[in-house]
This record gives structure tokens, C-alpha cells and sequence, in this order.
């Protein structure tokens, strides 16, 4: 495998491109379920979040879509832990039938579930889905974003569990669904 593969491709409205080298063990594997330690925000605050915190690196004409009225910000340690239980690190990426958007929607699923399974949620994760260019790889990527319970953006790739700050997004957003 190259240093650095190949740039993905913008292919009318799909998004595809290599996989890249994946860490082989999670080092969020090893920790506890936490309880809830979140707290609660309105579209409106997550929105006004996402516009502070990626200021400058939208598509000129990108698609913003908030699927809820209400969201749950969790606690770092939270999202450690459902990442720490999930087995989608441990899936084979395939070039078309399950590449990059296919890894981030499952996680965004899982994210969905354990909302739903946790009793003590009124809501869903603040955890979405971003098309764009981060600067861990050359091109356009999916991955999940999310807001914790300090109010901070941050990247999930969910190919390898690994966790990236707001700043580590390169621009060109032109996709963004929670």
C-alpha cells in the first residue's frame, strides 16, 4: 500500500476513495460504560456550534441538515465507550459496497442505538455524518462529526475509532447531517 493513497473521487453526489491503513486495536477498548453526563441542546445551539466551530470551511453551497429539535451532547468518555464496544473498526472496507459513507452512517446507527437502549436519554446523540477534506488523508472523505458535553466539534473516523479535533477539518464541506 503507498505512503499516501490515492485522493478520493466526487462522483456526482456519492463520495468514494480508498481506505487507508487502520490502527489495529482501538485504545478506547479498555474502557467502562460511563452513566450520562451530557447534557441537553436545541438545533438551534448545535447549529450555532457547528457554524462557529467550522467557520470558513463550507462548499459554497453545502447541505445543513439537523434531523431533530432536541439533541444529547455526550461526555468524551461516553462516545469512548460506545466506540470501545463497537466491532465497525474491525470491518473490511470495500471499494463501492462498504467504503467510507457506508462506515459513517453504521456508526452513526450505533450512535442511534445507544440512545435508544439508554433509558435515561430524551434524545438522540449529538453525532452526524460530514462529507469534506480533513487533513488525516488526501480528498474528499465521510466521517462523523459530533458535539460533546463541553460544547466542542469534533471528527470520529469510523474506520479506526480515532477522534480529531474541529481543526483537523481541511474544508470543503459540502455535507453535513446529524
Amino acid at each position: 500500500m503507498p505512503a499516501h493513497p490515492a485522493p478520493a473521487r466526487l462522483i456526482g453526489p456519492r463520495t468514494t476513495g480508498p481506505r487507508f491503513k487502520m490502527a489495529h486495536e482501538s485504545p478506547l477498548a479498555s474502557v467502562t460504560a460511563p452513566p450520562a453526563q451530557g447534557t441537553l441542546a436545541s438545533s438551534q445551539d448545535v447549529h450555532d456550534v457547528v457554524a462557529a466551530s467550522l467557520a470558513g470551511k463550507f462548499a459554497s453551497d453545502p447541505g445543513i441538515r439537523y434531523g431533530d429539535e432536541q439533541f444529547y451532547l455526550p461526555s468524551l468518555d461516553e462516545i469512548a465507550w460506545i466506540l470501545g464496544e463497537s466491532q465497525l473498526d474491525r470491518r473490511a472496507w470495500l471499494q463501492n459496497r462498504f467504503d467510507c459513507d457506508d462506515f459513517a452512517y453504521v456508526l452513526k446507527g450505533e450512535m442511534s442505538s445507544h440512545a435508544y437502549a439508554n433509558a435515561e436519554l430524551t434524545c438522540g446523540l449529538c453525532v452526524g455524518i460530514a462529507w469534506g477534506n480533513f487533513d488525516w488523508l488526501e480528498g474528499n472523505h465521510a466521517v462523523n462529526w459530533f458535539i460533546d458535553s463541553t460544547g466542542t466539534l469534533g471528527f470520529i473516523e469510523p474506520q479506526d475509532d480515532r477522534v480529531f479535533p474541529a481543526s483537523s477539518c481541511a474544508g470543503n464541506l459540502y455535507l453535513l447531517l446529524a
